[in-house]
């Protein structure tokens, strides 16, 4: 084996890949390792899904021809109070009244209990930064999704 001294820069790349692979690394960023000198460092790494301003991060290997948003000109501003009541007679009236849906108290108990669980998940909590209104899908059987839409 070579020395660490010895190593190129690819050569000092890759074996920190490995070891980060090694170490339960799925490719994924959750775990890496820091070469410093002769020492070896495996630390665990939060992957963020959404930057700070809640905006998605695209997964490594899609590229898409995306542009950063203009946050001084362009930006959709979040309620200070949701009408809870007004989003499901919104539901309401697009099912015209043919699904059951629940009172607003539940709804918006289960929408607290959701963002609670968001900001508690730091791969996920930035999405509570960007634009967000509760909605509600209710069940319902399908056979024709053109008459349905």
């Amino acid at each position: 084996m070579a020395k660490y001294s010895s190593l190129t820069r690819g050569q000092d790349e890759a074996l920190v890949n490995r070891l980060g692979e090694a170490f339960g690394g799925d490719g994924l960023g959750a775990v890496h390792a820091i070469l410093a000198g002769a020492k070896v460092t495996i630390e665990e790494i939060i992957s963020t899904f959404f930057d700070k301003h809640g905006r998605r991060i695209p997964p490594r290997g899609i590229k898409a021809a995306v542009c950063d948003a203009n946050y001084n000109k362009f930006h959709l501003v979040q309620p200070e109070k949701i009408d809870y009541a007004a989003r499901l007679e919104r539901v309401a009236d697009a099912f015209e009244g043919k699904v059951e849906l629940p009172e607003v108290a539940w709804f918006e108990d289960a929408i607290g209990g959701l963002k609670t669980k968001i900001e508690g998940d730091p791969k996920i909590a930035n999405a509570l930064k960007g634009m967000h209104l509760p909605n509600l899908v209710p069940q319902m059987v399908v056979t024709d999704h053109g008459q349905t839409l």
